[in-house]
């Protein structure tokens, strides 16, 4: 289970393996070089940008590391899946969008910083949309009741929302893995600075990657930091949709879920 925003009380995060980062995280106790904290065996780290209910990949990744870092001080990108995804439709996919103030062009924040624009009805138009094309799936009736709930809280800002559903689609397929936000560690530098400098406050030997990674990681600063990288390569899995027709990859995880229930496939290989 995720010990993301839980306190020390929780019974899957006991208090002697945990510590309190500066914005008051809890991660686990070891996971930090320097004072006291020693390495902590064998800690294996993904990282990635939180994402407004992402696919199953997104997830997938998670069953190969010991904790998740949102990172949520990257630059705010239109037009990404920061705060928007795809459901399937009758016609084909369709896009949920989660409207932010700001300029189109206005592109320079970062993401914790962005801010959901609450005068327009986006909350009541997603449930409406998702209820419309799943209200018939297997799981719907089972797993709906809980994200209308989440969606229909008051949200300010577009990192608390995408980590918050995040966290409840982790606890939906047990995942055991502890997740932290980049905004509250010390990260400097370039991209691949920034990643080797997350890894090394938190103790790990190895860092999971997507297989972009190897198009603009530069490795040679994992090595001299002591760190493995690790390559994870997803193949997304082909199961019984609705409406028929061809089959649509890469949707927001909400379609697996209602379609197959909260268990994952098999997880894939990591090279």
């Amino acid at each position: 289970m995720s010990c993301y925003g839980r306190n020390h009380e929780a019974p899957d995060c006991p208090t002697h393996l945990l510590w309190n980062d500066r914005r008051g995280n809890h991660i686990p106790y070891g996971y930090a070089r320097g004072g006291h904290f020693g390495a902590y065996q064998r800690m294996r780290v993904t990282i990635h940008q939180p994402e407004y209910l992402p696919y199953l990949g997104f997830f997938d990744r998670l069953l190969h590391a010991d904790t998740f870092v949102l990172l949520d001080t990257a630059q705010f990108q239109r037009g990404g899946f920061i705060n928007r995804n795809r459901i399937k439709t009758p016609k084909g996919s369709q896009w949920l969008t989660v409207p932010i103030v700001g300029r189109k062009k206005d592109v320079k924040k970062s993401i914790q910083s962005v801010r959901i624009d609450s005068e327009k009805p986006w909350q009541e138009e997603h449930i409406r949309a998702i209820e419309l094309n799943y209200k018939k799936a297997p799981h719907f009736q089972e797993f709906f009741p809980d994200l209308r709930e989440l969606l229909l809280r008051k949200w300010e800002g577009i990192s608390e929302l995408d980590s918050t559903l995040i966290e409840w689609v982790v606890t939906l397929f047990g995942l055991s893995i502890h997740m932290v936000q980049s905004s509250a560690l010390s990260i400097t530098g370039s991209a691949t600075d920034q990643l080797v400098s997350i890894c090394a406050e938190l103790g790990a030997d190895t860092y999971v990657s997507g297989p972009g990674g190897r198009n603009y990681l530069e490795m040679d600063k994992f090595s001299r930091a002591g760190i493995k990288v690790d390559f994870h390569n997803f193949e997304h899995p082909i199961y019984e949709q609705r409406f028929g027709g061809t089959f649509e990859p890469n949707l927001s995880v909400i379609d697996y879920i209602f379609n197959c229930g909260p268990r994952l496939p098999a997880k894939t290989k990591s090279s």
